[in-house]
């Protein structure tokens, strides 16, 4: 299986190979694919997402690699939608932020018009089975 990018290979490529080395619970050899790189492509958006996406795997420093992004880009218009608001709730959800991350997975259904994606409904699920009121998830297997 040849994985390996080369050693100045677009950031999709490598965001591609880092996606596969996690999905095999290979979070050695992504980090490896990252840190290859970032040397040459240091303040790339892609990179960053790629960051994330291992510390969310990894639960490297807390995931708080991941909540600053996520954060981050709902700060600029252009790039706030609401899958980045499910990812800061799933990052918020993994830091035990159970409220603030109810509140983000909220918000991210409104704006889907009150019909989320089945990726906010399984963080949806989560953040009610985490809550103070564990019966509230309930609601999303009816």
């Amino acid at each position: 299986l040849p994985l390996a990018v080369g050693r100045r290979s677009p950031p999709l490529s490598v965001a591609y190979a880092v996606q596969v080395y996690l999905s095999i619970n290979r979070a050695d050899l992504a980090r490896k694919e990252y840190d290859r790189a970032k040397r040459w492509a240091e303040d790339d958006l892609l990179l960053q997402l790629i960051e994330a996406s291992i510390g969310l795997a990894t639960g490297k420093d807390g995931y708080a690699d991941a909540h600053a992004f996520y954060t981050e880009q709902l700060a600029n218009p252009s790039l706030s939608s609401p899958h980045v608001l499910t990812a800061r709730g799933v990052a918020r959800l993994l830091r035990g932020e159970v409220a603030a991350a109810r509140s983000d997975l909220e918000e991210a259904t409104s704006q889907m018009g009150g019909a989320p994606d089945a990726e906010t409904l399984a963080a949806e699920t989560v953040a009610a089975g985490l809550s103070a009121k564990p019966a509230d998830a309930e609601e999303f297997f009816g």
